[in-house]
């Protein structure tokens, strides 16, 4: 293998991703200078000399608080395993690099560990390919080993980037093993790339362990949402392992103790989230969707779309997910088919990936599906939270508005009609005294309307003085009912069905991106089938999409009218309670 070959090694590509991600942590050192300083002044003041009973206390305390620090013995016990475990592929690459022979190390016909012509004499201190590869991984495993090992003595705030760096590390490693000495296996033609060696399934079988095993069963860490508040009984969701979450067998504490009663209270069950706490979502999502605190009009489906971005990326994902693995039996039986009728001629790979797909297909389109659910029942849980609030604090700014408006003005259930000169010893509406028993449709009394209004007036025309006509004030209520546009009822309906009708377009992703995608792939099968015929039946579908779109305008426009019966009919019973 030449010097230029061996650079683009596949067997490099996790090498390569660790000088990034030494750069990256390099950069993440530099920004968190002031908390490393803090560490390391923290470890000088422990290293205070002591006797040797002191030290051994104080070592096993240190212990005892290295282990609550990574939230108990089970988290703990994972992180030390992985640590062991990187530490094994170090020796593992180490070993392999010290023993490789020709007799040992052969690879689809070609010696990796092929020595040098005068490597006993001049040069005998040059390596071969396959050792230079062996020992850019056992640097590789080193530098994956000291990242293994902050994430036990770090702090939480340092410890999330390093334990992303350790997966993203140890799961390329595993899929370019994978790829190059597992793939081969399930092919006619191919053949494993590295030696048939112990050296070699034991790499893989570690970073199994490693990449594997570890992330998904291992649980989470509690990270407050508020550090200076964090709960004090965290909700079981919060710390469960991918496993017991996607299997959600966190939930059997509580399954099984309403199983052996016959009522279970309200203390009983688990707490909220605190990043489910009413408060928080309150915090983070008004200055998104809120046009008082965001200082502009938008448009409120914009504003939930960047708040809930994240899930909405996901529910994109897991809908990708579904649609292509739904077609993964519908092949796996074409390419069996095809493989039975040419006898196994020109085939490359073995059949029994076509069986398997017949089960894998299902089973990973149903997991998409169930996780699609779970995520999109929660954000509409959020949902209905937020806008629920933003409505009551929208209607108690409104009502604090018409009381300081009813206080400063006439409401708009009184009218006003010219007054004539008053009698010689009656008090004139003007001068500010109130006349008793006489009061407007909303609660003010004539004297001090009439007063109020005859300043206003007073600008505009000083000649003419005004006051309430009391024998009208009555008959002007339905004005004021009127001009209110049916407030009463247009919030009972925000919280109930119109919010309702929100929630219901939380699977727009169907629409705009489950049954395009779908619809592509499908034509794409067919072209190859049946040739330009299949887009003929293309040309059909997008000839019929203006239907769909006519009908659903005409629903619009029933659906709003009966929407503002509704609020007619909601404001009328109001009224009468």
């Amino acid at each position: 293998m030449s010097r230029a070959s061996l650079w683009r090694s596949t067997l490099l590509i996790p090498v390569y991703l660790g000088v990034l991600s030494a750069i990256v942590a390099l950069f993440h050192v530099l920004i968190l200078v002031t908390p490393l300083k803090r560490l390391f002044f923290r470890r000088n003041i422990s290293r205070t000399p002591v006797i040797h009973e002191d030290r051994e206390a104080g070592l096993l305390n240190e212990v005892k608080a290295n282990i609550k620090s990574n939230g108990g013995i089970v988290i703990w016990s994972y992180k030390l395993a992985r640590l062991l475990g990187s530490i094994a592929l170090f020796g593992v690459a180490t070993t392999a690099a010290i023993i490789a022979s020709d007799d040992n190390f052969q690879a689809n016909g070609k010696h990796w560990g092929k020595k040098h012509r005068g490597r006993h004499g001049r040069h005998r201190h040059r390596f071969s390919d396959y050792e230079w590869l062996q020992i850019a991984l056992a640097a590789f495993y080193m530098y994956t080993s000291f990242l293994a090992l902050c994430t036990l003595i770090l702090s939480k705030r340092a410890k999330r980037p390093a334990k992303n760096h350790l997966n993203i590390l140890f799961s390329s490693a595993l899929f370019v093993y994978l790829y190059r000495d597992v793939w081969p296996l399930a092919t006619f033609t191919l053949h494993p790339v590295d030696p048939h060696h112990w050296t070699t399934w034991t790499s893989i079988a570690l970073l199994v362990l490693v990449a594997v095993i570890v992330p998904i069963f291992m649980p989470h860490e509690y990270v407050p949402i508020d550090p200076s508040n964090p709960s004090k009984d965290v909700n079981p969701e919060q710390t469960a392992s991918w496993f017991t979450f996607f299997c959600f067998t966190f939930l059997d504490p509580i399954v099984f103790e309403a199983s052996r009663t016959d009522h279970l209270p309200y203390e009983a069950l688990p707490p909220l989230a605190d990043y489910d706490a009413g408060d928080h979502l309150r915090k983070t999502s008004f200055p998104l969707i809120d046009p008082l605190v965001l200082g502009r009009r938008r448009h409120l489906f914009w504003g939930l779309m960047t708040y809930f971005y994240k899930e909405f990326i996901a529910l994109a994902f897991l809908i990708f997910l579904k649609v292509v693995v739904g077609f993964a039996g519908p092949l796996g039986i074409n390419r069996l088919l095809t493989y039975i009728e040419n006898g196994g001629r020109d085939a490359v790979v073995r059949p029994w990936v076509w069986i398997s797909w017949l089960f894998i297909g299902p089973l990973v389109g149903s997991a998409a599906m169930q996780w699609y659910i779970f995520i999109n029942t929660r954000t509409l849980v959020r949902i209905e939270a937020i806008l629920t609030q933003l409505v009551f604090e929208h209607s108690l700014r409104i009502r604090m508005k018409e009381e300081v408006s009813a206080s400063e003005k006439p409401t708009g259930g009184t009218t006003v009609v010219p007054t004539p000169e008053s009698e010689p010893g009656e008090p004139e509406p003007g001068n500010g005294h109130q006349t008793d028993g006489i009061t407007t449709a909303g609660g003010t009394s004539q004297g001090e309307s009439s007063s109020r209004r005859a300043a206003s007036k007073g600008k505009d025309k000083p000649k003419k003085e005004t006051s309430v006509a009391p024998s009208v004030a009555s008959s002007t209520a339905g004005t004021s009912t009127k001009k209110a546009e049916n407030l009463v009822g247009k919030i009972n309906n925000f919280v109930s069905t119109d919010l309702g009708n929100i929630t219901e377009a939380r699977d727009f992703l169907f629409m705009v991106w489950y049954t395009p995608l779908q619809i592509a792939i499908c034509v794409w099968f067919l072209y190859s089938i049946l040739g330009v015929a299949s887009i003929l039946g293309m040309g059909v579908l997008i000839a019929s999409i203006p239907v769909p779109s006519l009908i659903g305008a005409l629903l619009q426009k029933v659906n709003k009218e009966r929407m503002e019966r509704t609020d007619s009919r909601v404001q009328a019973i109001t009224e009468c309670k």
